[in-house]
């Protein structure tokens, strides 16, 4: 039985690590945040397990729910910060304009737009164009971003590429950027429907769940509340992707 726990603990460690080493590839999160989420997620394993000693039957479900939970929790966060990237990039779009209305070159206004730009949002937006300058192998690697769409990138490249329109080019740019952004507004309020109806499916399981651990008692009703648990977390996830799935047109 002690070897099993073990077993089970050194899983669920490890797919944590794995977790965290493929948000901290992508860089939108910082090594210090994922350092201390991994250490309290850790914590509650070895807690978990600990509390769950005399059931091992379950305790590898109460590590399948973390690592979900985690998982979801990162990605919230991260496309928080996707969110914020994506608000700082026609600002950037703004500062290159200017630079090249007040008669500066092409890649010096470029560069000095990017400068004004925090760490991170440089370091994401920079490799576009010295891809674009590149073999046509980087240029292909190069062709996914984590928050601009393809279009955007190719007419980034062709505007870097390119010495002559650039301004109206731009201009073109930053117009579409905002029609976009006012037309995902538009659909967030269309989809937070959805959402709202969820938060409320899981306040409602979790006040059954809370009722009927105290009605017969945690322990004669817990493969209920766990079994219960895992199909509203699979509706709710259907339902996210469902919901994802959808296609706007503008």
């Amino acid at each position: 039985m002690t070897l099993l726990l073990l077993v089970q603990t050194m899983f669920g460690n490890l797919i944590v690590i794995r977790i965290l080493r493929r948000f901290r590839d992508r860089s939108l999160i910082s090594a210090t945040s994922l350092t201390k989420i991994g250490t309290a997620f850790a914590a509650l394993m070895s807690f978990g397990t600990f509390w769950l000693s005399s059931h091992a039957q379950f305790l590898f479900l109460a590590l399948i729910v973390c690592a979900v939970v985690l998982q979801v929790l990162l990605k919230v966060r991260e496309n928080r910060r996707i969110e914020i990237l994506v608000d700082r990039f026609p600002q950037f779009l703004d500062r290159w304009l200017l630079n090249l209305r007040t008669g500066s070159a092409n890649t010096s206004a470029r560069d000095r737009a990017l400068m004004s730009s925090d760490d991170q949002f440089r370091a994401l937006i920079k490799p576009l164009f010295d891809a674009a300058s590149a073999t046509e192998q980087r240029a292909q690697a190069g062709s996914t971003h984590l928050f601009l769409t393809s279009h955007i990138i190719h007419e980034l490249r062709a505007i870097h590429a390119q010495s002559h329109n650039t301004v109206p080019r731009l201009q073109n740019l930053r117009k579409s950027l905002a029609r976009e952004s006012d037309f995902r507004r538009k659909s967030g309020q269309a989809l937070r429907q959805s959402s709202i109806q969820s938060a409320v499916l899981a306040l409602m399981h979790l006040a059954l769940c809370i009722f009927t651990a105290f009605r017969c008692g945690i322990w004669a009703c817990f493969d209920l509340i766990v079994i219960s648990t895992l199909l509203t977390f699979a509706g709710l996830l259907i339902l996210r992707l469902l919901a994802r799935r959808i296609r706007w047109t503008i």
